[in-house]
């Protein structure tokens, strides 16, 4: 894995701040555990440049809001093939433009030329498997709402977050049958 620069910067990032932090649990053994620590620096190092926060245990109510909102837009343009968005999309899924570009430390703007003196802003996810990553704990999150007496519901009561009850089903969910998840599990828009 790690002769993908991508994945050579994401363990990097996790490693260094297990390493100069006191946390003194198990290294990242999973792909979900590695994204999952990923998603608790980058939102640690938000806080920290732009609220003055200095120690985040866990994540705050408005911080798992901002996740599911950019696992959202990722699910929702996975599923049409893109993986780059504009602004209207974003505020479409309630998320505000400069947190998604500048603070959320996942996403990246690219200014793309429309006519020869008009460039407009194109956002995009900085790596295809974040956006995966996003959009398949958004997915999850969904079908666990939706179902309450799922498999995974049992642990999610004994859990903290829907990734660390992902995890530690692994083993479980190996010997079962994977629900299928319909398109009808995510939450209804308004239009």
């Amino acid at each position: 894995m790690c002769q993908i620069p991508v994945f050579c910067w994401i363990s990097a990032t996790v490693l260094e701040d297990m390493l100069t932090t006191e946390q003194r649990g198990e290294l990242p053994t999973t792909l979900t555990d590695l994204y999952s620590h990923f998603l608790m620096v980058q939102t640690k190092r938000k806080k920290q440049k732009y609220g003055g926060h200095q120690r985040l245990k866990k994540l705050t109510e408005a911080d798992k809001e901002v996740l599911l909102k950019l696992g959202q837009l990722a699910f929702e343009h996975l599923e049409n093939g893109n993986i780059m968005f504009y602004p209207e999309d974003v505020e479409r899924c309630g998320l505000d433009v400069s947190e998604v570009s500048v603070s959320s430390g996942v996403c990246t703007e690219i200014f793309r030329r429309e006519s020869v003196i008009f460039q407009k802003s194109v956002y995009c996810f900085v790596h295809l498997s974040i956006q995966e990553f996003l959009a398949a704990l958004y997915r999850f999150h969904c079908y666990t709402k939706k179902n309450n007496n799922s498999p995974f519901s049992r642990n999610l009561k004994l859990t903290e977050s829907p990734v660390s009850s992902c995890v530690s089903l692994k083993s479980d969910q190996s010997k079962e049958k994977p629900p299928q998840l319909s398109d009808e599990a995510g939450p209804s828009h308004p239009k």
